[in-house]
């Protein structure tokens, strides 16, 4: 059997048009007991395990990923999700933290924001708002971001940012 092809009926069982979570697993399962190399597998697996609410099961999968490529942001940013899931808010703000130096994106601020403000680190936050703010484009409108923001200005007693933020929120 052909790994590559296997790792495709993973893929579409999982979120590729049909959603049978077990189907996919035996597949990358199998996929990966014919390539242990294959690239993606453990990844996948790892966000299966993390949709069933395994999360030693995702962490052990996430990471084997990552043995296979450390550089492999998005198996960070997974990383980071069953942590921040897990209450590991320290573990999960250095993921999130790496993937926002490495590769901008709103939803890695959103995340970072939440795991910083669970940790009652709101200044912090305010600056990963602020930072965010500035490197995304300003066309896009970012409703999860604006409303993050209102909740960290909330906590920092600034009302009035807090309430134009969340009016933002609301019109997108």
């Amino acid at each position: 059997q052909n790994p590559d092809i296997l790792s495709e009926v993973g893929g579409y069982f999982f979120n590729g048009g049909a959603y049978d979570l077990e189907i996919a697993k035996k597949a990358y399962q199998k996929a990966l007991s014919i390539k242990p190399s294959l690239k993606g597998a453990h990844h996948q697996l790892a966000r299966i395990a993390f949709v069933q609410k395994n999360s030693y099961i995702a962490l052990k999968e996430v990471n084997q990923e990552l043995k296979r490529d450390p550089s492999n942001l998005h198996s960070v940013y997974v990383r980071a999700l069953i942590y921040g899931f897990g209450n590991d808010f320290r573990r999960a703000e250095q993921d999130f933290t790496r993937v926002t130096k490495e590769a901008p994106n709103v939803w890695a601020y959103n995340d970072l924001i939440w795991v910083l403000a669970a940790q009652g680190k709101f200044k912090e936050a305010e600056n990963i708002v602020v930072e965010a703010f500035a490197k995304l484009p300003e066309s896009t409108p970012h409703p999860w971001l604006l409303n993050s923001a209102g909740v960290v200005y909330l906590n920092l007693g600034k009302y009035g940012e807090a309430e134009d933020a969340l009016e933002k929120a609301k019109i997108h």
